[in-house]
């Protein structure tokens, strides 16, 4: 069953990068889909029965998840992560490292058995990941409460696979502790990185739920996100000439584009807090999982005054060449638009003020489009996302023509 459930899953997922002829004909997002519904329908067949569902269990229901939130998010997708979350918490993967910090000996174990949890650690993450994107989208509550995990932060997949122990950290559930997790620590895996400041715009995102955000707390968050910054190692800086894209050094790349995206949506979102700005969710999209993401919004501020967090998306993308942005996460489509759609909104107004001797107008709109795009030559939630900036779009040229 567990062994069934997880090939299908991994086919589902890997199947749109195939060149195999039996795909001839088939677009690359759906190509997956006989692999997808499969695993589904051994899902659904034994998620009731199943007495002691195992790490094998979880895993092919973590792929099952993320294969249907990739293809785009809706409600079967999000009870498939509510699942995979209980499941976790069945499992024990929420206190894997329970004793890290209080029994030295925990910290001495054999290569072997430190291994197999960096397996369950790696498990309850990508849980973690799906469950914190999937309700952040949709602004409804996460289902893990982050406050209370004790799991050490993953390590690279090269120390892993060669079964050589790194001194890894737990993140702190205060930020002005969160920022600096991994600070002198021996992992420095980019995707660790890439978890503390996810995190940080959890907390953000909590913070903007709140009808009155507390000031205190408003600060801190404010204050761990710039330290946050400042404390990037320089592999994480643009214009470090570090960010290499090639078959060996695709994945650290990626997760440094995706860190740096993810970064601008943090600040945007603490923004949002500190100038009061409010979402109206009653949006004109099709999808009500992604309504959110387009919706209409009363900023604080002016939309141009986070022209600042926007320019560094554009930056990002400018640097991400068109054939690895398919092997990111998809999911980060949606930090490409911006919370509240602020960096398409950013660069509808470029595009408005431009000077047309200078640059062709709505430029940094098309470089958004085209990114995206990208995206969704793979995967079904990039052309979700496009329809959101369509829908967009449109209401942006009603509102324009209105006296």
């Amino acid at each position: 069953l567990e062994t069934s459930l997880i090939l299908h899953g991994m086919l589902a997922l890997s199947a749109r990068f195939s060149s195999s002829p039996l795909f001839d004909g088939i677009k690359p997002p759906q190509r997956g889909d006989r692999f997808g519904q499969r695993a589904k329908a051994i899902y659904d067949n034994s998620i009731r029965a199943i007495r002691h569902p195992n790490l094998r269990y979880l895993q092919g229901c973590i792929l099952l998840a993320f294969y249907l939130y990739s293809c785009e998010p809706d409600s079967q997708g999000w009870l498939v992560i509510g699942a995979c979350s209980r499941l976790a918490y069945d499992l024990g993967l929420n206190k894997i490292d329970d004793d890290y910090q209080s029994d030295s000996a925990a910290r001495t174990i054999s290569n072997l058995e430190w291994s197999e949890r960096e397996e369950l650690r790696r498990a309850w993450w990508c849980v973690w990941e799906l469950d914190t994107f999937a309700s952040a989208i949709a602004c409804r509550p996460p289902t893990i409460d982050s406050s209370k995990m004790q799991v050490l932060l993953p390590v690279s997949d090269h120390t892993w696979f060669a079964n050589v122990p790194v001194e890894s950290a737990i993140i702190d559930p205060n930020p002005l502790v969160a920022w600096q997790t991994l600070r002198g620590c021996p992992n420095q895996d980019e995707r660790a990185w890439f978890l503390v400041i996810n995190f940080l715009l959890l907390i953000a995102y909590d913070l903007g739920q709140q009808k009155k955000p507390d000031p205190q707390r408003t600060k801190d968050i404010e204050a761990a996100v710039a330290c946050y910054t400042l404390l990037l190692p320089p592999q994480f800086h643009l214009d470090s000439g570090s960010i290499l894209f090639n078959s060996e050094h695709f994945r650290r790349s990626n997760w440094i584009i995706s860190t740096n995206i993810m970064l601008q949506g943090c600040q945007t979102f603490v923004r949002f807090i500190t100038e009061k700005a409010s979402l109206n969710l009653s949006s004109n999209s099709k999808n009500q999982l992604l309504a959110p993401l387009a919706a209409a919004s009363k900023f604080g501020a002016r939309e141009m005054d986070y022209r600042p967090y926007a320019e560094q998306v554009y930056r990002c993308i400018r640097q991400w060449p068109p054939e690895y942005i398919p092997c990111n996460s998809p999911f980060i489509g949606c930090l490409v638009l911006g919370p509240a759609a602020i960096h398409m909104r950013v660069a509808k107004g470029l595009g408005s003020g431009s000077d047309t001797g200078r640059k062709p107008p709505f430029i940094e709109v098309e470089l958004l489009k085209l990114a995206l795009g990208h995206i969704a030559r793979f995967w079904g939630i990039g052309s979700a996302i496009l329809g959101e900036i369509s829908i967009l779009m449109l209401v942006g040229k009603r509102a324009t023509k209105q006296p």
